[in-house]
């Protein structure tokens, strides 16, 4: 879990400004060449102004769907050996009537994060309705089954027919509610759907133009088409092989109802296997990944070198991290490289992380990635414009990451606005950053609580940050809990406390 820059004691809540030494980054330095480090801090302060200037003079893009009431399709491609749309759109599958009652039972609902995305790895906020396509006996997602099933039932008919059998016949495997509330989670970053085949995603909540789902050509986020759902419960549906991501832009609360369709039983076969072997670099992309994700490196490290040749960033960027974990830091940088150069920003990110990146190279990648609205490049920026002493830029890029619901930036934006007396607001992101299971959120509001007298909201938020993995919290728990304090004294709780942060600390 990344950690904040500001860090507090029971002592003194905050240390300085570290420097950007004090960067958590990947293994030791390599011999470079410094004019060639120059170099590329050119060019990547170009890239990065062209990015902003285009996105900021052209705006967002919406794409068009095929609809089923006319005859115009997007831009057909091969998907299966077929020419089949990109994506199609199916309006009223929920009314709106039932999209209000089920946003309704919805915000009644405890959403809180859920197991890690395989995506980025960071949790959402999401509830789970259908897994391996039986729903949740769960009593109190009663009331919203009752509301969903018969239109989810009409949605399969639909999807079936559309897929006309190209991948055998589908069926709804997972469907979950997505939550992106202010302060929390935002976005998903761009990816490929390789677990399932066809993927239908709708909004509950009332979408905003310009916002949420979108389809992504490119590297750069300047390639960014949005997804534009007309109502409440139309879906948006594509296949496998789609670039697509969410990004929930303004304020908007948006609750997204996502359906995975997998082949039936036993019809799975090796149709990724055979399209890979031909040649379809998505399908030698999702191969890899697919290894990668059984544990079979040498698999994963055959299909996604064979997907990079045919200039596939996905594959890029994941051949990089994965030489990465093997410590192979020339074969992780040349891979980084190749994918940060296509301006794909989550290579710009790792790549400035790497030891073996210039200090001047990093600041233009992490600068690039901001550009282009990754939130913990924004982060990472954010940081080295503190350093330089540009406090006004800082905070900006500090707010925009926290407000995609990046953790470690909100505690970091907490620091600041204590610093500017601004206790409520600095607590607020605390709390924010606590919600999405950042253990320091939930120990920096304990410490204040502790130090205003609040002893029962200090030992509420002890537990809370214990629970989440923080020692230093769970030795303080059981403190509160040896004594009494905030609460009934519990000798026995306090001793398995104690035992299990000397377990953990070791």
């Amino acid at each position: 879990q990344e950690q904040p820059f500001f860090k507090h004691t029971p002592a003194q809540r905050f240390r300085s400004l570290p420097s950007m030494a004090s960067f958590p980054r990947h293994g030791r330095r390599l011999l470079g060449s410094a004019a060639v480090a120059c170099l590329l801090g050119i060019a990547w302060s170009f890239f990065a102004y062209i990015a902003s200037s285009f996105v900021s003079h052209c705006g967002s893009r919406a794409l068009g769907l095929r609809r089923a009431s006319t005859d115009a399709p997007l831009v057909a491609r091969h998907v299966l050996k077929q020419q089949t749309p990109e994506m199609e759109l199916f309006e009223g599958v929920l009314s709106q009537s039932e999209a209000d009652r089920a946003l309704e039972v919805l915000r009644g609902l405890e959403i809180v994060p859920g197991s890690l995305d395989s995506v980025d790895k960071h949790a959402s906020f999401q509830l789970e309705l259908v897994s391996n396509g039986s729903w949740v006996p769960n009593p109190e997602l009663a009331q919203l089954r009752a509301i969903l099933e018969r239109p989810l039932e009409g949605l399969v008919e639909r999807v079936r027919a559309w897929d006309g059998g190209r991948t055998g016949e589908l069926r709804p495997a997972y469907v979950i509610v997505r939550r992106y509330a202010l302060g929390e989670r935002r976005e998903h970053p761009v990816h490929f759907d390789f677990h399932s085949l066809v993927t239908a995603v709708s909004s509950i909540s009332r979408p905003q133009p310009h916002s949420g789902l979108f389809v992504q050509r490119g590297a750069p986020v300047a390639s960014r088409e949005y997804v534009e759902l007309k109502a409440a419960g139309d879906f948006a549906v594509h296949r496998w092989d789609l670039a697509h991501g969410v990004d929930i832009i303004g304020d908007e609360e948006r609750f997204s109802l996502i359906v995975w369709f997998y082949p039936m039983e036993g019809q799975q076969g090796h149709w990724c296997e055979t399209l890979a072997q031909e040649g379809y670099g998505q399908a030698q992309y999702r191969l890899g990944m697919v290894c990668s994700s059984a544990g079979d490196d040498v698999g994963a490290e055959h299909w996604l070198r064979r997907a990079a040749e045919q200039d596939q960033w996905f594959a890029k960027h994941q051949l990089g991290k994965l030489y990465l974990r093997r410590g192979d830091l020339v074969a992780a940088e040349t891979w980084l490289r190749a994918a940060a150069s296509q301006g794909y920003s989550e290579a710009q990110v790792d790549l400035a992380d790497l030891a073996s990146t210039p200090r001047s190279e990093a600041t233009e990648l992490y600068a690039a990635a901001a550009a282009q609205g990754h939130r913990k490049g924004q982060w990472r920026a954010a940081h080295t414009r503190l350093e330089s002493g540009d406090r006004a830029g800082g905070l900006e890029l500090l707010q925009a990451s926290a407000e995609k619901g990046w953790a470690v930036a909100q505690l970091d934006l907490a620091h600041l606005l204590r610093q500017s007396s601004a206790l409520g607001e600095a607590d607020e992101w605390c709390a924010r950053a606590a919600a999405q299971g950042h253990p320091d959120g939930a120990e920096q509001l304990a410490l204040g609580a502790s130090m205003s007298g609040d002893d029962v909201a200090a030992r509420s938020w002890w537990e809370k940050a214990a629970r989440l993995g923080s020692t230093s919290a769970m030795r303080s728990l059981a403190n509160c809990l040896e004594r009494g304090v905030g609460g009934p004294a519990d000798p026995e709780m306090s001793a398995q406390w104690r035992q299990r942060a000397g377990t953990d600390f070791l």
